[in-house]
């Protein structure tokens, strides 16, 4: 039997489309799996969106040098290192944390949060610190390359709460990098200065209003000028009761003399001729005394007659003197009364000139406290007008530190950047019609059966003379044939 030599196996296109053919259920159910798979995911798949902003970083004027040619201000150029200083500003601990506590991203739970954390849903403590940390591990910024933009951006399920967390984001780094940059002292110093002084001049306001309520301040000139006519009048009366307790001890002295037994009752002393009824008395005795005397001249002393005349004159200077005691008591209770008056009015002046004094001491403190108020008003007004200006020059020093703008703001969008249903589905088409090539070509190549003419003569080495094509009314017998 003649040897025979194989002729080398080429795989040209008509074995391709063969094989897909033989092979169309695998490469079929494998396209199917995989974009049926691929549509189920981008359909249950939570949207991710993403908000981006940019910022700008504009030249620096420099007014401290001048071009004395042309007379205007020179220009820095912004470089590579104000933009990687900007980055590193962005990134800071305290811009961050002022994001997070203006929005509450430290106490929130919402889903937008949940997606912006979810790299870290492990830790279940929303403290501040972790907060900060994941905002910074989940902002995204970087530089545009070949200019001066960089791009701030931010993913999450939730497009508005993402926006707010950027738009929040570039205006707290407007303000930081102005605080940043900004030289220091001015602004701040002077409002801490203008509210301290603000707190003393309230301070002295109430020392002022206290002090008037305790010492029951109305008008201290008009009290004062008061006390002064008060104590002229008491004076004048103290110096009429000066007067009059000199001239009542006179006459007491002067009437002392009289009341002394075996002084005679004849004589009336100048100071008691102004008693009425003394002077009557006084007078009736001088008969008394004539007749007494008469008597005795014609009647012997132990007569009727001169008893009778004696016990007249008796009781009659009885009564003179028991009516002067009663006057030179009166007196003396006068000389009292009027040392009463003086002690009282001597009182009075004394609690008049300690009210003065009082009042005078109040006048110097009141005026103290009214002067200190006044002082600390100009104070506060000059720390108040210092501050208005001070806000002035910042102004202008923001406008001119502020070499940074934003010139897009995040604005919530509606398409979600992942999953894209309509590329993944493609994608997925593409991916299984390949993958179902492979599947198919591994399926066949695989399959050891006898499936044409040409893998008998690979297998048994035996030319093949003729081959009869799929017989009619004969169905599925013909792989059976082949196989056997």
């Amino acid at each position: 039997m003649p040897s025979y030599q194989a002729k080398p196996v080429r795989t040209s296109l008509r074995d391709v489309f063969f094989i897909l053919f033989y092979k169309a259920k695998v490469f079929v159910s494998t396209v199917i799996v995989i974009a049926a798979v691929v549509i189920v995911y981008s359909l249950f798949t939570t949207p991710l969106y993403k908000a981006s902003g940019s910022v700008l970083l504009k030249p620096l004027f420099d007014s401290s040098q001048r071009l004395h040619t042309q007379e205007r201000f020179d220009v820095l150029p912004v470089s590579e290192q104000d933009i990687n200083s900007e980055i590193n500003i962005m990134r800071s601990d305290a811009l961050l944390r002022q994001v997070v506590e203006t929005l509450d991203l430290h106490k929130k739970t919402s889903t937008g949060v949940a997606a912006l954390f979810s790299k870290h849903s492990e830790d279940s403590s929303k403290t501040l610190e972790n907060a900060v940390l994941r905002l910074r591990k989940a902002i995204e910024i970087k530089p545009v390359p070949i200019s001066s933009i960089i791009n701030v951006s931010l993913k999450g399920d939730d497009s508005k709460q993402i926006t707010k967390i950027i738009n929040t984001f570039l205006n707290a780094y407007i303000d930081y990098h102005i605080n940043v940059h900004r030289p220091g002292g001015g602004v701040d110093f002077y409002s801490q200065q203008t509210e301290n002084a603000k707190q003393m001049l309230r301070q002295a306001e109430e020392a002022l209003k206290d002090f008037e309520k305790k010492e029951s301040v109305i008008d201290i000139p008009e009290q004062k000028i008061n006390n002064v006519t008060l104590m002229r009048a008491l004076s004048q009366e103290a110096s009429l009761l000066k007067a009059q307790i000199s001239q009542t001890e006179t006459i007491l002295d002067k009437l002392r003399p009289f009341l002394k037994h075996g002084k005679p009752l004849d004589a009336i002393p100048e100071e008691l001729r102004t008693h009425e009824i003394l002077v009557d008395l006084q007078k009736a005795l001088i008969p008394l005394l004539v007749e007494k005397e008469r008597i005795a001249l014609m009647y012997p002393v132990g007569s009727v007659e001169y008893t009778d005349a004696q016990n007249q004159v008796n009781r009659i200077e009885k009564q003179i003197r028991v009516l002067r005691t009663q006057v030179l008591n009166g007196v003396a209770l006068d000389l009292e009364a009027l040392n009463r008056r003086k002690t009282t009015i001597e009182v009075e002046m004394s609690n008049v000139e300690r009210q003065s004094t009082r009042l005078t001491l109040n006048e110097i403190q009141l005026n103290r406290l009214k002067w200190e108020v006044e002082q600390r008003q100009r104070n506060y007004q000059l720390y108040l007008d210092i501050r208005e200006d001070a806000i002035i020059q910042a102004q202008r020093e923001r406008s001119r530190v502020a070499n940074v703008s934003v010139t897009d703001w995040a604005i919530e969008s509606s398409i979600p950047i992942y999953p894209k249903k309509v590329f993944m589905t493609l994608m997925a088409l593409i991916a299984g019609i390949f993958a179902g090539i492979g599947g198919a070509f591994a399926a066949f190549f695989l399959d050891h059966s006898i499936k044409r003419p040409e893998d008998i003569e690979k297998a048994f080495q035996l030319p093949v003379l003729g081959d009869l094509g799929e017989l009619d009314g004969v169905p599925n017998m013909d792989r059976n044939w082949n196989q056997r």
